[in-house]
């Protein structure tokens, strides 16, 4: 006989660890992650804004660095964007989704290394651990869902992200952007971890090699770290939605975090929206609404607005020409000189990475 639960989460990220934190003490709940271990592969640049950190009660013993600058370059020109305490803190990811497991532990029920093969209904197919019995199923299982496509919902169009972890010489409270046509259809980013180590990543079209060596040309061309010693680095790759997805859910199934297309397209950031959206879903199945539910909460706090907003203003990014990025400079120099305050929000979804970008959309077009 099938066991059965009240909640299956497929994703062991911070997504699905999110969702299953929600729901401990108030449903059984299984966990489902294919990679062998909790907080594995190196996902992502670490960086979580300020107000989520606080939002979630994240475990602050993660925090590697603080940021309170942002500098933008574009070819010989740069912008800083600077706020009076920290913006955002910088996290060693799998430390941090090895802590929200720790609290969950004792509460859920956890299998790793083992992946989902099949989803009929309400019956999980495990790859070795057979079937299961689901009340309600929440993918937190990235933007390659297996969850999404068992309910018929369309892949969304794809990017790749590259990042090496890299040594060299870093102003510790400083993250960086390089934008221009060069770094389009996104922007390269260098998140330090402290002075001497940082996280430099870029958007990429398919090919990982490919994607590999051109960040690695970049990082060489713009001096941006030391070039000669990348073999001694971490490297990770991920594939991020680079369209929305048509769907949230349906009936007892619901999509959370990059599973549902809900990320900040602008910054490439995925933990909050990730955080957010998956304890919406843990919340509808105790509220017993369900998908239904679950998309009405998106839409009463603006996610689903904003995640569409964000990819017709990525868009418009991507077409950007190095002269209209060259307007925006000068116009922003022009009205605040060497150092810009931060673009902030009630929470960040307004803030960091994200609202710069806003900032260079909307002065792009000054003197042209």
């Amino acid at each position: 006989m099938e066991k059965r639960y009240d909640c299956v989460i497929v994703g062991g990220s911070i997504t699905g660890l999110t969702a299953a934190r929600e729901l401990s003490k108030k449903a059984s709940v299984l966990l489902v992650e294919s990679n062998p271990a909790i907080g594995t592969p190196f996902r992502c640049s670490g960086f979580i804004n300020a107000p989520a950190f606080e939002e979630f009660a994240l475990d602050k013993s993660q925090i590697q660095n603080s940021i309170s600058r942002l500098e933008v370059v574009h070819g010989g020109s740069r912008l800083t964007f600077a706020s009076k305490k920290p913006s955002g803190f910088v996290t060693e990811r799998p430390a941090l989704e090895r802590s929200l497991l720790g609290e969950i532990e004792p509460y859920t029920d956890i299998v790793a290394g083992d992946r989902v093969v099949d989803i009929k209904g309400a019956t999980v197919s495990l790859h070795t651990s057979g079937n299961v019995s689901a009340g309600c199923l929440i993918g937190a299982d990235g933007t390659n869902s297996l969850v999404r496509r068992s309910i018929g919902i369309a892949d969304p169009e794809k990017v790749t992200a590259v990042q090496f972890e890299l040594p060299g010489s870093f102003e510790s409270d400083c993250a960086t952007i390089y934008v221009g046509e060069e770094f389009m259809p996104f922007h390269l980013w260098v998140i330090p971890v402290n002075e001497s180590l940082a996280r430099i990543g870029v958007g990429a079209s398919g090919d990982v090699k490919a994607g590999m060596q051109r960040l690695l040309e970049l990082v060489k061309k713009y001096k941006i770290a030391d070039y000669p010693r990348y073999s001694e680095s971490r490297f990770m790759v991920n594939t991020l939605p680079a369209s929305p997805v048509s769907s949230t859910g349906t009936g007892s199934t619901m999509l959370a975090g990059m599973s549902g297309g809900i990320i900040k397209p602008l910054s490439l950031g995925g933990i909050y929206f990730g955080m957010l959206s998956s304890s919406m879903a843990a919340r509808s199945l105790i509220d017993g609404t369900l998908a239904s539910g679950y998309r009405r909460k998106l839409e009463n706090a603006g996610i689903l607005r904003r995640v569409s907003d964000e990819f017709a203003l990525l868009k418009r990014w991507s077409s950007l020409t190095d002269a209209e990025l060259g307007n925006a400079f000068g116009s922003a120099k022009m009205g605040y000189g060497s150092e810009i305050p931060m673009p902030s929000g009630e929470t960040s979804q307004t803030s960091g990475i994200t609202g710069v970008i806003k900032f260079l959309i909307a002065n792009s077009a000054a003197g042209g």
